[in-house]
């Protein structure tokens, strides 16, 4: 080999690439490759440092869980530190500025789920145990396995999200929210359930008497392999307390029967 071939080949070893990938770049026998490749220092033995990526990836992903963790403790505490307010309005456009104890209940809303989410509580083990360790996910993707099993992580913000679905063969669905999904895409999650015994199971709060999902689903569960159960705010063991007792005094009329005592209805 010339000169030029073998920094050629330090460099493609140096890409990652094995024996047989370099001997097709450089149109010489694998046996060649090898020969050379031992003079220059090198070696096609990939095992440590495969093995040390490997250990990388793993402490990246328990130091992002712990950044996640430490994210979801800042968002927590955010709910119950004072919060500033900014607001503009009149003729001469005139900006308002206050301070309140604590944030409005409708952003409190906003930040619990994000504080939930963030902590990645299935990899919890204080609260899973041993199965936690069979929770592989990292907080911001697309895709987890958990027990084994692929899930995918679909948001569905419009119409245009159950294009998301299309093809794809499922056995269990979880919706957080389904009254503000699209109906669109909730048909055609319905429609992608074909594995025998498959589930859907999905939580929500109330909207008005007339939406879809109560009137298509909840009034015709007898109809329907449907079941489903009612609960109130007070029903949520996992709340501190005095965040409920906020949230009732702070919440009135529609907003109140809704999102205290779990009603379809309106204003």
């Amino acid at each position: 080999m010339s000169d030029e071939e073998r920094r050629r080949l330090r460099a493609l070893h140096g890409k990652g690439l094995g024996r047989s990938a370099i001997a097709a770049e450089q149109g010489r026998s694998a046996g060649t490759v090898t020969k050379l490749a031992a003079e220059l220092g090198l070696s096609f033995d990939r095992a440590p440092t495969t093995a040390a990526k490997v250990a990388d990836a793993a402490a990246q992903r328990a130091q992002l869980n712990l950044d996640y963790l430490a994210d979801a403790q800042r968002l927590r505490q955010q709910i119950w530190e004072p919060h500033e307010y900014r607001d503009h309005g009149g003729k001469d456009f005139i900006e308002a500025i206050w301070t309140q104890a604590e944030p409005t209940p409708a952003d409190k809303l906003k930040l619990t789920p994000f504080s939930a989410t963030s902590s990645n509580p299935l990899q919890d083990a204080a609260l899973f145990g041993p199965l936690a360790k069979l929770v592989h996910y990292t907080p911001g993707a697309d895709r987890a396995v958990i027990l084994g099993r692929t899930v995918w992580l679909i948001g569905a913000n419009d119409v245009r999200a159950q294009g998301n679905l299309q093809g794809l063969t499922a056995c269990l669905a979880y919706v957080d929210e389904a009254a503000l999904v699209p109906q669109g895409f909730w048909t055609m999650l319905l429609s992608r359930l074909s594995v025998p015994g498959a589930r859907l199971i999905a939580t929500t709060n109330p909207d008005g008497p007339a939406h879809w999902l109560r009137k298509d689903f909840l009034l015709r569960a007898g109809e329907l392999d449907l079941a489903h159960w009612h609960f109130t705010l007070d029903d949520n063991p996992s709340l501190d307390p005095t965040y409920v007792r906020s949230l009732k005094a702070e919440y009135v009329g529609l907003w109140h029967r809704r999102f205290i005592l779990g009603e379809w209805c309106l204003a």
